[in-house]
């Protein structure tokens, strides 16, 4: 069976941390990720995501989350397995059940970000390479701003002190009056105790594949789709 061995964990936190907002509001569509896991798959230029989740309880028997930058710091792990190579990760037809164990943060709700970091990476060094994962709270970055973070870095290790893209951490609300408390969203607790002890309803024993497209595939594909688009009108 394979063993991973854990070499050294540290906490990274943001050099500049009084250049942030301290509260950033989370709407309906951050909300909806609170019970879901962290996604699976940053640098002083993505400060907030040091933070943590907080939650507010109310006299009317609600309670609200927000985003709070307060520089809790983001977690980064190396871990070590000496009997799995790249060939034995990326060869099979499913992913292998093991590598669930290269993700840090593995279970953890989004909810529980009040306690957990928001952002994990680890290294996991194998027999010829090193797999790299990261997990991030769903709550507060969905897949397309991870992606844009994850592109940020490498921009970053090329040599570049600029992104040609900076990261936009405004929430968007249908009243955008923030003068009174429409913008905060309470939910009863009543719902949040229901929800919280309710079952993990994922199926069991469900294989995962990841499919690899070439950057010539995704081209041709991209060149049908517009092709049929362009056909409709």
């Amino acid at each position: 069976m394979t063993s991973i061995r854990l070499i050294s964990t540290s906490t990274v936190k943001a050099a500049n941390p009084k250049n942030q907002s301290p509260i950033i509001d989370l709407t309906p569509w951050d909300l909806q990720f609170l019970l879901s896991d962290y996604i699976q798959r940053v640098s002083d230029h993505f400060p907030h995501l040091t933070g943590r989740l907080a939650a507010v309880e109310h006299d009317d028997n609600t309670t609200s989350f927000f985003f709070d930058c307060n520089n809790g710091g983001a977690l980064f792990a190396h871990a070590v397995v000496d009997d799995v190579s790249t060939r034995d990760i990326i060869e099979p037809v499913y992913v292998p059940s093991f590598v669930d164990s290269f993700f840090p943060l593995r279970g953890v709700k989004n909810c529980q970000g009040t306690v957990e970091p928001l952002v994990a990476v680890q290294v996991t060094k194998v027999v010829d390479g090193a797999f790299i994962s990261i997990s991030i709270n769903h709550s507060v970055m969905d897949g397309a701003s991870f992606f844009h973070a994850f592109s940020s870095c490498l921009e970053i290790v090329n040599g570049s002190s600029s992104l040609s893209k900076p990261p936009v951490f405004e929430r968007c609300f249908l009243n955008n009056n923030t003068t009174d408390d429409f913008h905060t969203i309470r939910i009863p607790n009543s719902y949040i105790k229901q929800i919280a002890n309710e079952a993990d309803d994922a199926p069991s024993g469900v294989k995962v594949r990841v499919f690899h497209f070439s950057k010539e595939v995704i081209a041709k594909l991209k060149e049908k789709s517009n092709a049929e688009e362009l056909g409709k009108l």
